[in-house]
């Protein structure tokens, strides 16, 4: 059976899963067969979680708020129009805006 070694762990799949080396034809020593205690496993975890989310948000701008009577330009029909602020609605990044003639 061929198998890989897992990225994170460097151990092969079979290994990760029965925490321990599995028999084979190879002559290997008792010592080497019993389970090894597994040191620094959830900060382990918590660094690959960070390198994930690190990847995943690499690209996420924060979102703008706008203030009260602050000019802006809006897309109304198929052109651009200026506008107004008036207030925040209540649904988020939501206004009330007047548009400028």
């Amino acid at each position: 059976m061929v198998t890989r070694k897992t990225e994170k762990s460097n151990r092969k799949q079979r290994e990760a899963v029965m925490n321990r080396l599995l028999r084979t034809r190879i002559p290997i020593k008792d010592e080497n067969l019993k389970p090894k205690i597994q040191t620094n496993l959830q900060n382990t975890l918590r660094e690959s979680q960070q390198r994930y989310k690190n990847w995943h948000d690499r690209g996420k701008r924060k979102p703008r708020h706008y203030k009260e009577n602050e000019h802006v330009i809006v897309r109304h029909d198929s052109e651009w129009r200026p506008a107004i602020i008036k207030k925040r609605s209540e649904t988020p990044r939501s206004y009330w805006i007047t548009t400028v003639k």
